[in-house]
């Protein structure tokens, strides 16, 4: 069985992958419905790859246990995305999964009035730690100022 678990065979890896799905559960993880609200999208990718860090996930099972999290219309989505990929054959990782993801929960146009919203942020009457609150929380979404995955989100 230790054989198993350090990669000797299939039974053991999937002990060690049943051990870490445990863990991840045991964090949590929001359930997501897909209400076409971007904003809650966003909530749970973040939550999501939050759990991953702390559970140190196998990148393997990332789509396995993140679409686990999935149920209504956001499985409904996954379940016909996943076919399309499948029959494409498309490796589905957790980059192409999050990729889609943002695309059908967090669309161009809301994205688009983030970075408006970015550019014409001023501080009024809003505090120092407040408008800096708000500068980096939008600032993710101008593509130009962040752009490691500011175009994902």
């Amino acid at each position: 069985m230790i054989n198993g678990v350090l990669g000797g065979n299939s039974n053991g890896a999937r002990i060690g992958a049943n051990g870490q799905l445990a863990e991840f559960q045991r964090n949590n993880p929001l359930l997501f419905k897909g209400n076409h609200e971007p904003k809650g999208a966003q909530k749970w990718m973040k939550e999501i790859e939050r759990i991953f860090r702390v559970i140190d996930c196998a990148e393997n099972l990332k789509v396995m246990y993140g679409t686990h999290m999935l149920f209504e219309e956001a499985d409904d989505w996954w379940i016909a995305t996943k076919t399309k990929l499948d029959t494409d054959g498309i490796a589905i990782t957790w980059a192409v999964f999050k990729r889609g993801f943002l695309r059908k929960n967090f669309p161009e146009d809301v994205r688009g009035r983030k970075e408006i919203e970015f550019m014409e942020l001023k501080q009024d009457n809003m505090i120092v730690p407040e408008y800096a609150a708000k500068f980096v929380e939008l600032a993710k979404y101008y593509t130009p100022y962040n752009n490691d995955e500011a175009g994902e989100f």
